[in-house]
């Protein structure tokens, strides 16, 4: 990767996460090619039995531990969002999802109609767009859009004055507080930073496109994340005529494209719909406490931290105060035989975490 590139693609952060595992010896502490079905709590052991699949064998693994982290995310990689478009078979061309894109898939002269306005279609218009005939993103309702340059002339700066161990933490916090600043802006002042985004998309389209009814959306800044796309190359495939938007409602598919409810039609050889991804919580694992099942759904998440009713610790528990914080305290007395603490409180400096999603790679 180029030096002072400021965002990496998927590789880079691949082979990044690689280096760095080796560096600390994580590879060599991670089983690989397992899934995991179930975990139980048990109150009488104050211990997790996590039952693991190994994917290459099929047979069943037991491990158990007394503290679980389910670092899993909240998707569902293994199955796309695809919503049912009605006339779905009657499309005489193909229809993919990003998440399962097809290796044979050739789009080189064909006409490309993009369902959805999100991270992953504003990556995939402009990567489509080269080769393609024409890309046409359809959406629903729009997203906020922002460019931000591909190069970080700052961190070039920095790297090229100061040593690499007094440069790399200057540009973290550099980053860290300016990606802080406009979510700030953004949620105390709406108004202005819904014009500002708006000024600066409607800065690198030509003068008659209709930015009010393509890139202003019904909510506020941040309400839903921003999608960033670099050095603006949305807006210049936009700009050359290979690609355009279109704003409206799917009343159907049909045997070479998409007919909108206002009546207007798309012709596609490829509709491709970035439509997302399922919710899923904790891996679809299982969870069972002292053998009764225990969803996630039916409890209270605090911070994204704890759920209600879920075992924390056998020794200590986490108790509220005043000003929304916790304190730790030693264990109420318990019956015999008993030692789990049962809580939903979240650990003191658990707070609420402000991702951005830029326009980089699919989702």
């Amino acid at each position: 990767m180029a030096r002072g590139q400021g965002h990496r693609d998927g590789p880079s952060i691949l082979r990044y996460i690689r280096a760095a595992a080796h560096q600390h010896g994580v590879d060599r502490r991670v089983r690989y090619h397992r899934r995991v079905v179930r975990a139980a709590w048990s109150s009488s052991d104050a211990r997790w039995t996590v039952e693991v699949e190994n994917a290459e064998s099929g047979e069943l693994e037991r491990l158990t531990c007394r503290f679980l982290y389910g670092n899993t995310g909240y998707y569902r990689y293994d199955e796309g969002y695809s919503p049912r478009f009605e006339g779905a078979s009657d499309f005489g061309g193909r229809i993919v999802h990003p998440q399962h894109w097809p290796a044979d898939l050739e789009w080189e002269d064909r006409s490309v109609v993009v369902i959805g306005s999100g991270a992953t279609a504003v990556t995939l218009v402009p990567a489509l767009a080269a080769r393609a005939s024409h890309v046409t993103m359809l959406q629903r309702s729009p997203s906020y859009v922002m460019s931000l340059p591909e190069h970080d002339g700052i961190a070039d700066l920095l790297r090229h004055l100061l040593p690499e161990r007094l440069a790399y933490p200057l540009v973290r916090w550099k980053n860290v507080v300016l990606t802080t600043f406009v979510y700030q802006l953004c949620r105390r002042a709406p108004r202005l930073m819904a014009r500002l985004l708006k000024k600066g998309v409607a800065s690198q389209l030509p003068a008659d496109f209709d930015v009010e009814t393509h890139f202003s959306p019904r909510y506020s800044p941040w309400d839903q994340r921003l999608c960033f796309v670099p050095d603006g190359d949305l807006f210049k495939a936009l700009s050359s005529g290979r690609a355009s938007v279109v704003t409206g409602q799917i009343e159907r598919l049909t045997g070479d494209g998409v007919l909108l409810d206002s009546g207007a039609t798309l012709d596609a050889d490829i509709i491709v719909s970035a439509t997302g991804l399922n919710m899923q919580m904790l891996g679809g694992m299982a969870i069972t406490v002292d053998g009764r099942p225990s969803t996630s759904p039916s409890r209270w998440p605090t911070r994204a931290s704890c759920c209600a009713v879920f075992p924390i610790s056998p020794s200590r528990s986490v108790t509220p105060t005043r000003r929304g914080r916790s304190r730790r305290t030693s264990p109420p007395a318990t019956s015999a035989g008993s030692s789990t603490t049962w809580t939903s409180a979240v650990p003191a400096r658990a707070g609420p975490s402000h991702p951005i999603r830029r326009s980089r790679g699919s989702r």
